[in-house]
């Protein structure tokens, strides 16, 4: 049987793999379909161009990232990957309502933030790796 703290990281692991992955889709989603719309479109693939596949994407890696990190965070016991993880989804609110949609100002936002995103959970996986090797 893993002890409480093994099981924490393997899924916390897990977790933050599954958080890169939906955090990096995210920034490609925004990141190429204004380009790639018609594209999609024209083969039969609007969906992915939806405003519902958006918030999937969106509510999708938050889920994941809220529960990742707070497991980690109980590991580490640093708040450091939460405060990157909310900063990076204030950027992506932002975008969306501050800025037209489609415009560079608001692409560039949107990826920052889930490039942010990203970033937290692999900060949240170095330090769970630095507090297991103690």
């Amino acid at each position: 049987m893993l002890r409480s703290d093994a099981k924490t990281m393997l899924t916390t692991g897990a977790l933050d793999r599954a958080g890169v992955v939906l955090s990096a889709s995210c920034a490609l989603h925004c990141a190429l379909m204004p380009v790639a719309v018609g594209v999609l479109t024209t083969f039969g693939f609007g969906a992915v161009a939806s405003e519902e596949t958006e918030l999937l994407l969106l509510l999708s890696a938050a889920a994941v990232g809220v529960i990742s990190l707070i497991g980690g965070c109980r590991h580490h016991r640093h708040a450091r990957p939460l405060l990157v993880m909310a900063g990076g989804f204030a950027l992506v609110l932002m975008a969306r309502l501050g800025f037209e949609e489609g415009t560079t100002i608001e692409i560039a936002t949107t990826v920052a933030g889930a490039a942010l995103v990203a970033s937290a959970h692999l900060v949240n996986a170095r330090l769970c790796c630095l507090v297991d090797r103690q």
